[in-house]
């Protein structure tokens, strides 16, 4: 006959058999022959399924789950399996809570990209999710379980954050470029796509064409004389292949003035690729410079200079050229700055290139030159690009980017174009981030324990205050009213009991509102009042302290009018801890002034003592938990050292200041801050 355990699917993956082995019975579900069929049915919903799916059975939410959840799970499969799922995520345990309670109501909930912090492999990891629950309904028609379906989606928010990333960078670095080639001397144009459109030439380019109108046309609608030339058919291939192609004093003939007078000039120029943010071709840069006087007279090397400086001086990239013996016979700013070299130091020198900048490994093992992507680039003639690490002229290594290319002459290949990019500041760059974000974790983790630490605070200050509350009753029930004999020794140990009690109870109070006031769920009811009322709120409270001391207060108000909103039961605290400290550490006998005035933006409640006052290393540490100064009233002053914590944090949720001035044996003086209501 069919046991319950045989109505679980055979064939439901490993996390089949790990269901039917477990030991259930020490569970609230109990052994698997007691399961009801709605249990045993929703189990085989979720070993049948290929997509991630976990079911929370009960008011606990006790986790069973299927082999594709395993490996979402991570380092925490198989300890889920079984377990009360607030306890197995605990960091997301909020979360799942409210979907327990809205689920088993009957309801359900779904939530798109939904962003969670998960240990799954005890690290922190960024995920986002979509999410399906739906409640599990028993035989008596009653939600008893929540089926989920999770289906992790980060890889591809990423994806897409990169891709707008990518996007975004590409739109600034096309716009940045746009207003440099605009202004260059150069003869410059973009144009796009398969068919050679004109997005973009600069004044130099339309003058040379008699300002025609380009934009928006084909390269073969916009000048038809390039017809037989090579022009459109050279386009096509760096279309094609990404390689740049480069002209060296080609003769061009065009249409100079647009009235049909074929002109015939002489061009440097440069078809370089440009790509999208998938990193394919979708545009063509022509960087051209008309070389017709340098082929006709001297001036040529003086035009190729201005072309060399034109498209390298602006740019942040190394560029080097190199012949076929390895020296470097050009060297643009940028490549002597990345180098640490000349053009000069390295014409002096007269050695291969290679022999300068790449001889050794960071290891400190030579490079031979064999290995090198320059000696290749000209042996293959290929293009190569990648990532190394070269040599300064004083001895450092640094990070590059490169890419070379080979320079052709009359279909032989004559030397090498280098470019470099250093990529010390992004290398550092992403140490900064990476460290950036450890300090991020290290912060929440932080936030976490601080807020662990105030409700433990909370919670047992409530449990120890009602045993203390009931041993100060017996004590003054036995000094009060026992009839019996008692003898003065006997007395004084009631009261020192007694005295003792009531400042244990006075620490619990202390640290229950400490952590009232700490606690995010902490509310201010403000409401607009004259802050002279606060102030007489505290000589209120301290008026029977005042008197035993035979001290007096001075309470001048020149403010007048002026009101501020504040919660008024908080802030009587805070001017009733600043004048009680002014009490205890002032002889008996002074004066305490009390000071309120206004500026500009704020109303400002200055207490001020004569007393015994504060060391300057000691100010800045008065405001912290716990902390209490020694003086020489220290052994007759009581406290826990928490009041002007309370003070510090009432004013800042005001978003208000204090500041103190004090000077030992002259007294301190505390000045609460409060906006204008």
């Amino acid at each position: 006959m069919a046991t319950q355990t045989d109505k679980i699917i055979v064939d439901g993956g490993k996390l089949g058999g790990l269901i039917r082995s477990f030991d259930w019975a020490s569970t609230s579900l109990g052994a698997i022959s007691s399961w009801p069929q709605s249990l045993v049915t929703s189990v085989n919903i979720v070993l049948e399924s290929s997509v991630p799916m976990v079911m929370l059975w009960g008011k606990d939410g006790v986790m069973l789950y299927n082999d594709a959840y395993s490996k979402f799970a991570g380092a925490r499969h198989p300890k889920l399996l079984g377990s009360k799922v607030l306890k197995g995520w605990p960091e997301v345990a909020d979360f799942n809570r409210n979907v327990m309670k809205v689920v088993l109501s009957g309801k359900t909930l779904s939530y798109k990209d939904q962003e969670l912090t998960l240990y799954r492999n005890n690290i922190p990891e960024q995920v986002w999710m979509n999410l399906n629950y739906s409640p599990i309904i028993d035989e008596s028609g009653k939600p008893v379980g929540v089926l989920a379906i999770v289906v992790e989606t980060t890889q591809r928010i990423i994806a897409q954050r990169n891709k707008r990333t990518a996007e975004r960078e590409l739109k600034n670095e096309r716009s940045r470029l746009h207003s440099l080639l605009m202004d260059a001397p150069a003869c410059i144009a973009l144009v796009r796509g398969p068919e050679h459109v004109f997005e973009l030439a600069n004044p130099r380019y339309l003058e040379l064409l008699g300002n025609r109108a380009i934009i928006g046309k084909t390269v073969r609608e916009a000048i038809p004389e390039f017809e037989g030339q090579g022009v459109y058919e050279n386009l096509d291939e760096v279309y094609k292949t990404g390689k740049p192609f480069y002209g060296n004093e080609v003769p061009v003939q065009f249409d100079r003035t647009g009235k049909g007078d074929i002109y015939t000039g002489y061009f440097n120029f440069v078809y370089q690729p440009t790509y999208d943010a998938d990193k394919k071709v979708d545009g063509i840069y022509a960087y051209g410079l008309d070389v017709t006087e340098q082929v006709e007279s001297r001036k040529k090397v003086e035009e190729i200079a201005i072309l060399n400086k034109t498209i390298t001086d602006n740019t942040a990239t190394g560029l080097l050229i190199i012949d076929k013996n390895h020296r470097c016979n050009f060297m643009n700013p940028a490549a002597e700055r990345i180098t640490g070299y000349s053009f000069a130091d390295i014409s002096a020198i007269d050695a291969p290139l290679h022999d300068l900048i790449h001889n050794k490994k960071p290891d400190g093992s030579p490079f031979p030159v064999s290995d090198c992507p320059i000696h290749h680039a000209i042996l293959q003639q290929d293009q190569t690009s990648g990532e190394d690490r070269f040599v300064r002229k004083d001895g450092t290594f640094y990070p590059v980017a490169y890419s070379t290319r080979r320079i052709v002459q009359d279909g032989m290949t004559v030397g090498t174009v280098m470019e470099i990019r250093d990529l010390t500041e992004e290398k550092h760059a992403i140490e900064e981030q990476r460290r950036l974000i450890k300090l991020t974790n290290q912060r929440n983790e932080l936030l976490l324990l601080n807020k662990a630490k105030d409700e433990f605070i909370s919670l047992a200050s409530h449990q120890l205050r009602t045993p203390a509350t009931a041993v100060k009753q017996y004590i003054s029930l036995v000094m009060n009213e026992y009839m019996g004999p008692i003898s003065d020794d006997q007395l004084q140990y009631l009261q020192t009991a007694y005295n003792s009690n009531e400042r244990q109870l006075r620490i619990i109070n202390d640290l229950l509102k400490t952590a009232q006031i700490d606690s995010s769920r902490y509310v201010l009811s403000k409401k607009k009042m004259g802050p002279a009322k606060l102030v007489e709120c505290a000589i209120d409270d301290m008026e029977s302290v005042l008197e035993i001391k035979k001290q007096t207060v001075q309470f001048d108000n020149e403010a007048g009018d002026t009101q501020v909103k504040v919660d008024e039961n908080e802030m009587c605290l805070v001017f009733t801890n600043l004048l009680e400290n002014a009490s205890k550490y002032s002889y008996p006998g002074s004066e305490i002034r009390i000071r309120l005035y206004k500026t500009a933006k704020y109303v400002h409640i200055s207490v001020k003592d004569k007393g015994v006052g504060i060391e300057k290393k000691s100010i800045k540490r008065i405001f912290e938990k716990f902390t209490r100064i020694d003086n020489e009233l220290s052994d007759t002053v009581t406290g826990t050292g928490l009041g002007l914590y309370w003070v510090k944090r009432i004013v800042k949720l005001h978003e208000g200041a204090i500041e103190v001035i004090s000077e030992p044996g002259k007294g301190s003086e505390f000045i609460v801050s409060l906006p204008h209501a």
